[in-house]
């Protein structure tokens, strides 16, 4: 694979920038091209050498930071493709500094109008990572639908990162980190209703 003059880089990470800048300040819908050439100091010929439109600035923001996303989820996983829960370090776990680290971008998913798509493709990252790159070892012998236990999942740990992101990165990224350690290793096989006050 080609790799990417530098330059070409800059340039798009400026055009996202300041597009993610103004999503924060008026919302997806309200958001022009023109707008965004503006505030980065290009030219219409230079965002269009990069970018059909507003939609494919978009896709490509959301493609580059959930392909870094994954990498960092996967990471504790390779090269063998399973991990051991118990036995798993804090350390390992790089999903959450990677966040901490484009904080500005995942801080959109708490944004009243946020990017379309957004949340359906991260979940999906989260599953098909799931489905396509970990095996799952359980001691327990309960008959789980694969599919629907790693959406379960996928949902979970989307959930997680979407609270976490919203309390403003209150909690530590190694404590949030080792509760989702423990979180990843529990699996109840039940539970009991509460009963009404």
């Amino acid at each position: 694979m080609k790799k990417m003059d530098p330059r070409v880089i800059r340039t798009r990470n400026t055009f996202k920038e300041e597009f993610i800048h103004l999503i924060k300040q008026k919302g997806y819908r309200s958001v022009t091209v023109s707008e965004v050439i503006e505030l980065a100091g290009f030219n219409r010929a230079t965002f269009y050498a990069h970018f059909k439109d507003k939609e494919h600035l978009k896709e490509i923001l959301i493609h580059d930071e959930l392909d870094g996303l994954e990498n960092a989820f996967r990471s504790p996983f390779e090269p063998t493709g399973y991990v051991n829960f118990e036995n798993m370090s804090v350390s390992s776990v790089k999903v959450f500094s990677y966040i901490k680290e484009h904080a500005n971008f995942f801080d959109l998913l708490i944004e009243y109008e946020n990017i379309p798509g957004l949340e359906e493709a991260l979940v999906y990252m989260i599953h098909q990572s799931f489905l396509n790159s970990i095996e799952f070892i359980s001691p327990s012998s309960a008959e789980v639908n694969e599919q629907q236990f790693q959406i379960y999942r996928a949902y979970g740990i989307f959930g997680v990162i979407k609270e976490w992101v919203k309390s403003g990165y209150a909690v530590s990224v190694e404590e949030i980190s080792q509760q989702l350690i423990f979180i990843m290793k529990s699996s109840p096989i039940g539970a009991i209703a509460k009963k009404e006050a």
